[in-house]
């Protein structure tokens, strides 16, 4: 089983731009399942990425216009969010949590995505 401190160990090595990150997300292979998926919802919807690392969904879809918030397990990714966010004046928010048991009152989120998380958890 993937505990939170082997996905802090993870993130505190990773070493990767989040901005850059946010300007990629164009280009993986999720963004056009997404692509399809954003018209149905309106700006101010609230969108949840469960399992969001560093946020790069979460940051995409604020300049959407969407209400962002991000879930994870690693508290060295929510930090490293948090900080993001401060830095750039933007108003994601971050929630530690295990996205198979989401701290969240069902029906809070317009959009929940996991772009990633759920891979590894059908793997094991």
């Amino acid at each position: 089983m993937i505990l939170s401190q082997d996905w802090d160990k993870n993130w505190d090595s990773f070493q990767h731009d989040i901005k850059q990150q946010i300007r990629d997300v164009v280009n993986t292979e999720h963004y056009s399942v997404l692509a399809e998926i954003i018209p149905h919802y309106k700006k101010g919807d609230r969108f949840l990425d469960a399992g969001s690392g560093l946020g790069r969904w979460v940051f995409h879809l604020e300049k959407m216009g969407f209400d962002s918030y991000g879930l994870d397990i690693s508290d060295s990714a929510l930090r490293k969010a948090r900080e993001y966010a401060k830095r750039n004046n933007l108003s994601s928010k971050f929630i530690y949590g295990d996205l198979r048991n989401i701290p969240i009152e069902l029906g809070f989120f317009d959009l929940i995505t996991s772009f990633g998380p759920l891979n590894i958890f059908l793997i094991q």
